[in-house]
Formats: C-alpha cells, sequence, structure tokens
C-alpha cells in the first residue's frame, strides 16, 4: 500500500537534496540510530532545524519531515516520504501511529487516482496495525467520502465500526469501553451520522428542486411524494442526531449550521441557537448565527442589541461590532466602539470604520460631547500618534482612508500634525476637492469646539 502512495501520487517530484541524502543513507545503514553519524558524509541544512541533535536520531527526522511536508501540503513529498518509511523495518513499532497513517488518508484524498478500493486498504491495514485507535481513521474514511458526496459509502462505513465482530481485540470493545476518549469517538461517530444524513437530505433536496423547475409531469406526483417523504426522513434522523450533541459541551459550529438549514421555522432556530450560545458562551460563532437568525425573524433592536454587547466583550475588533455602532442611539458610544475598534491592528487600515469615525466626530457641536470624546482620548493620545498618525501612513493611496483619518487627526492632534500636513499635501496635489472640502470642515470644527476644550 505504501509503494501504491508513491506510484499513485501523479505529480510526485525529488524531495530536496538533504532528505534525499539522509534517506540514502538511511537504506544503507538501517541500523544506525545516531543522527550525526547518518549526515556526517554529507552535510547539508537540515530539512527541521534542531537545536538538540545529539538527542535526536534520524527516526524523530523523518517524522518531523513527515509532519512538515502535510502541514505545507507537499502531496508528492509526503507520498515520497511515506513509500520509503513504511516498507521500513521497525518503523511502525517505533512510530506514534498517528502521524503516519493520517498523512497517508491525507495522500491518498489528494491524489486524482486514488479509488475506494485503496482507501478501503489502507482501513484494513489500520485496523490491523492499530486496533485501538481504528474508530478515529473511520471518520477520515467517512469525511473523505462527505466530501466526494459519497453519502452511502460513508454509511456502509459507519455501519461497519458498529456492527464488527465482538472480539475482545476488535473495534466494537473498544467503543464500549467508559473511558473520555472512547466517550469523545462514540460522539463524533454520532455527529458523523448526523452529517452523512444531512447530505442525504440536502441531495434529494437538490433533485426535487431540479425537478420541479424542469417541469416533470404530472404523472410523476407518486416518485415526488417519495422524495418528500425520504427527505423528511433523514431530515428527521439529522436533527435527532445533532440534538444529541448540542447536549454535550464542546464547538460544534458545523453541525450546528447543518441543524439550523434544514428548519423551516425561524424562531425554533432561534431557540436552538440560544441555547448552542448558553452551552458555548466563549464561542464568538455562537453569536454570529444567532444574530443573523434574529435579523431573519426581525427581531426587535433591543435583543439584537443584547446579542452584540455580549459579543463585543468576546471579539471587540469583529466587523460586526459595526452593527452595534449603527444599532446605538447615542454618538458618543458610537465614537467610544470605534475607537476601541480601531486599538487592534487587523482594524488599522479598515477606511470604512474610519470614515464613520470621521463622520461622527464631525457631527459632534456642543461642548458636553467633545469633552466626553476628549476623555475616550486620554488613553490614546500617548501611542495612537505613532500608530495610526505617522508619516508613513500618510504614504497611502486610498484617499477615503487618508481623509478620513486627516479629519480624526485634525480634531484629536492639532493642526501642527505632520501627518495632517502631510495629508493635507497629498490632497491638495491630485485635486481632491470632496476630500479638501472635509479638511476644511474639519478645520473649522476644530477651531470652534474642539481646540477651546484642549
Amino acid at each position: 500500500m505504501s509503494l501504491a502512495l508513491a506510484k499513485h501520487t501523479s505529480d510526485l517530484q525529488p524531495l530536496r537534496q538533504v532528505l534525499c541524502n539522509i534517506l540514502v543513507n538511511v537504506l544503507a545503514h538501517e541500523n544506525i540510530d545516531d543522527y550525526d553519524a547518518l549526515v556526517s558524509e554529507k552535510p547539508a541544512v537540515n530539512l527541521v532545524d534542531f537545536s538538540t541533535r545529539d538527542v535526536l536520531n534520524w527516526k524523530v527526522l523523518l517524522q518531523r519531515s513527515l509532519e512538515e511536508a502535510v502541514a505545507t501540503h507537499r502531496w508528492a513529498d509526503t507520498a515520497h516520504l511515506l513509500s520509503l518509511i513504511l516498507v521500513m523495518k521497525g518503523m511502525q513499532s517505533s512510530w506514534k501511529g498517528f502521524t503516519t497513517w493520517r498523512a497517508s488518508m491525507e495522500v491518498l484524498y489528494q491524489s486524482r487516482c486514488t479509488t475506494d478500493d485503496m482507501l478501503y486498504v489502507m482501513v484494513r491495514q489500520i485496523q490491523a496495525a492499530l486496533r485501538e485507535e481504528s474508530p478515529e481513521y473511520t471518520l477520515l474514511l467517512v469525511m473523505y467520502f462527505l466530501c466526494n458526496n459519497k453519502a452511502n459509502e460513508a454509511q456502509e462505513a459507519l455501519r461497519s465500526v458498529w456492527v464488527r465482530g465482538t472480539s475482545c481485540r476488535g473495534v466494537k470493545s473498544c467503543l464500549v469501553k467508559d473511558t473520555p476518549r472512547m466517550r469523545q469517538v462514540q460522539l463524533m461517530l454520532c455527529a458523523y451520522q448526523g452529517l452523512v444524513s444531512y447530505t442525504k437530505w440536502l441531495t434529494e433536496k437538490q433533485h426535487l428542486l431540479i425537478s420541479c423547475n424542469l417541469n416533470v409531469p404530472a404523472t410523476q406526483p407518486s416518485q415526488k411524494e417519495a422524495l418528500k417523504a425520504s427527505m423528511s426522513h433523514h431530515a428527521c434522523m439529522a436533527a435527532h442526531t445533532f440534538s444529541v450533541l448540542l447536549e454535550n459541551t464542546g464547538v460544534w459550529d458545523i453541525f450546528v449550521v447543518k441543524y439550523i438549514e434544514m428548519l423551516d421555522e425561524p424562531l425554533h432556530a432561534v431557540e436552538i441557537l440560544k441555547y448552542y450560545k448558553e452551552k458555548n458562551p466563549s464561542n464568538p460563532n455562537a453569536y454570529r448565527y444567532l444574530y443573523r437568525a434574529l435579523l431573519t425573524c426581525n427581531a426587535s433592536k433591543d435583543e439584537l442589541k443584547s446579542v452584540l454587547e455580549t459579543f463585543l466583550k468576546i471579539n471587540p475588533s469583529d466587523a460586526l461590532i459595526l452593527d452595534l455602532v449603527d444599532l446605538s442611539q447615542d454618538i458618543t458610544i458610537k465614537v467610544d466602539l470605534l475607537l476601541n475598534m480601531l486599538d487592534f491592528a487587523i482594524c488599522q487600515d479598515a477606511h470604512l470604520l474610519w470614515y464613520k469615525l470621521a463622520t461622527y466626530l464631525l457631527s459632534i457641536q456642543n461642548k458636553e460631547e467633545v469633552d466626553l470624546v476628549l476623555l475616550m482620548w486620554t488613553d490614546k493620545k500617548s501611542w495612537w500618534p505613532t500608530y495610526h498618525f505617522s508619516t508613513f501612513h500618510a504614504a497611502t493611496d486610498n484617499f477615503v482612508l487618508l481623509t478620513s483619518k486627516a479629519v480624526v487627526a485634525i480634531l484629536f492632534c492639532g493642526l501642527d500634525s505632520l501627518f495632517v500636513k502631510k495629508a493635507r499635501e497629498k490632497v491638495w496635489k491630485f485635486f481632491q476637492h470632496k476630500d479638501t472640502q472635509l479638511l476644511e470642515t474639519a478645520t473649522k470644527q476644530y477651531l470652534t469646539f474642539w481646540e477651546p476644550c484642549t
């Protein structure tokens, strides 16, 4: 099977020179365990940089190289490594099986020549070599089938896990053990069963929509009814499975999304998502899903704000916070939210945030609100000028971003700011009429309301 991995990888390329040297030495000296002796003949740049080479041997180097190849999606290199690793004496017993077998499955997934027979051969090898861990590898097989729209094959793979013999060394006896790991495996098998039912439901739904769009003759109403009945059956099975998942603490985002998709009742979806949020109060996606469901149900502004205000504590830089800005009525609250978002590097060049902030600041025309905003600025004035308003930031070609930041800089840093001067020069040079008007308005606002308060 290991040789088939390399044979069936169509884009197989030679490994880097250092890896070739190492592998040649390994094949010539199978009993060598010392890494330094292994590479002493032809020193080369290591594929993996080790700081304590004296305690590492060539087996560890190969394992790390295999992990790196998988992590960087270099499937040809992975297949080449596996084809040599799996035929060498003692390699399976000396390594943890997960790395080797997971890499094998990934290569098979990526190969354009992979067949179901090849996958089943791999799974049988897994079950023979690693009986205790075979349920986890069955999940990999099921996911492959689902990704390739083979729900029936995925169903058969799941069924085989539960009905396989009752030998004390079989998979089933492994599953009935009451250990944390096996409870998690059982839960994941249940979750994947729900995905299989969902996939069947979705396929039948697509077939039904196609038949309706093509105006299938009325002589086939029984087939449509049978298809609807089958859809309902698979939806019920998937819903039951997903509801079991929600009773257990964990991140079940992908399953929750599929669960909600099958529901025809938006209010029911909201209740499910509220429960999921309560079970996962630190999961940002739980709030995102609930908020979108509430929008679908035309929920009140107070209910939407309540969800977003809690979400703000978890992810204050998320783009969804802009919805909270729009829902807020107080101009100073809007400004405070935007200022806090712009503290984060991910928002540093978000021109929409800067535009909104500039717009709200220009709309302030009374001393009380100016004082409140300047109080917010107190903790930022020592580092924001360098963070946002340097001459480097004035070099941007995004005039919406440049003008908006210049407006904010005028109001907070004054007319003597070097960033403001550079921005003015650039705007005037390219004669952006609308932008020059905004800068003039900001200047008047600063002289009228902001400078006296500072």
